[in-house]
């Protein structure tokens, strides 16, 4: 199983006024059998919570390991927001293994994908859990699919923003 959750904390005034720079902040994770990467809470905003993650960033990542598997098999996420964690995919086939990595990142080393192995790493909370290609390209359609649809509710301005014309343009390729 292979599921992605997001919530906003951007409340709908602050995305009504958003710029073309701006980023959309909130909370994301996904699931892949059972286990969480990330942090989601239904409704932050009523929950008082703010901030969070670049959801926006992590949807164009995720698309962009879905792309790589495609063609080279292989890709690390660099999680942004953490300095020891990356989320490497594999795919064997038609089917994609998915592990927590834990590994120092060195000055400059701050890229959002990676399409080598890391030197050192260790294994985090899970590791090598598997789930077919097909699932996750489908997820990845769907919940981006959804999180732009809304977006467009809210702002048609919001899909000129450069970040979210790029996850437009590329779900549309997927």
């Amino acid at each position: 199983m292979f599921e992605i959750l997001y919530t906003t904390t951007d409340s709908k005034e602050e995305l009504e006024s958003l710029n073309d720079e701006d980023d959309i902040l909130g909370y994301i994770a996904f699931y892949v059998n059972g286990n969480e990467y990330g942090f989601y809470i239904d409704n932050a905003i009523e929950h008082g919570l703010s901030g969070g993650e670049k959801i926006t960033d992590m949807f164009i990542n995720l698309t962009l390991a879905y792309q790589e598997l495609n063609r080279s098999g292989y890709v690390i996420i660099d999680d942004i927001g953490s300095y020891i964690a990356w989320i490497e995919f594999k795919r064997v086939q038609d089917l994609v293994s998915i592990s927590i990595l834990r590994a120092e990142k060195e000055e400059g080393e701050y890229c959002e994908i990676r399409l080598t192995p890391l030197d050192k790493f260790e294994y985090g909370e899970w590791y090598n859990e598997t789930v077919r290609l097909s699932e996750m390209r489908s997820e990845l359609v769907k919940k981006a699919s959804q999180y732009l649809d809304e977006l467009r509710e809210i702002n048609v301005k919001l899909l000129r923003n450069k970040k979210i014309a790029e996850l437009k343009a590329l779900v549309e390729e997927l």
